[in-house]
């Protein structure tokens, strides 16, 4: 007889096993990378639409007339709506980034005075928090 070669069934399993362990680990923590990259994009856009308002408001000495002085608001990240509102006589201004699609209940919000705060983040507890989370109990 000769001599046969390949793998056995054992072989077979085994591996797909190992594999599914693999990925089984792997995906919650991509995941997780995934969403805080997201947040951070809409991290970045909350602090220069802020610092565009303060650039306006050297120049003006309000954050805007009938709306924030920085004009039309870009239309928000790919993850993110984003809305300025005016308070205070615009003497003072509220930055909102609302999430979308997978991210509906995450809501991030800076003001005039540059206080970052967290409204909704699903899992996370003592909200509004005094900071963007990134993560539960984790500040940015």
């Amino acid at each position: 007889m000769g001599k046969h070669t390949g793998f056995t069934l054992i072989e077979l399993l085994t591996t797909v096993v190992v594999i599914a362990i693999l990925a089984a680990v792997a995906m919650p923590s991509y995941s997780s990378y995934m969403r805080k990259a997201k947040f951070h994009d809409a991290f970045t856009t909350l602090l220069a639409l802020n610092s565009q308002e303060q650039l306006y408001w050297t120049n003006n000495h309000s954050y805007g007339q009938t709306a924030c002085g920085v004009g039309a608001l870009p239309t928000g990240t790919k993850y993110f709506s984003l809305t300025c509102d005016l308070n205070n006589s615009q003497q003072g201004f509220l930055i909102t980034a609302k999430g979308q699609g997978d991210l509906l209940n995450y809501n991030f919000t800076i003001d005039q005075a540059g206080k970052r705060v967290t409204i909704d983040f699903p899992g996370a507890s003592g909200l509004p928090a005094a900071c963007w989370l990134d993560a539960p109990g984790s500040c940015f």
